[in-house]
């Protein structure tokens, strides 16, 4: 999940390394993403796509 208003790119603030695993993140992360979500977008990489394959913006 990247940290970026709709059509802005940003860094990422939370990285899901696949489906086998889980992922801990940070309090204050969650906090910011209920209080405005808006604000962030999941981005999937592939091998063919490595710069990101689909972008999904939270509403």
């Amino acid at each position: 999940m990247h940290d970026g208003d709709a059509g802005t790119n940003g860094p990422i603030v939370i990285d899901f390394p696949g489906p086998e695993s889980c992922v801990d993140v940070e309090r204050d992360v969650l906090r910011e993403i209920l209080r405005n979500p808006a604000g962030f977008y999941l981005d999937v990489h592939t091998v063919e796509y490595p710069d990101g394959a689909i972008r999904g913006q939270l509403a």
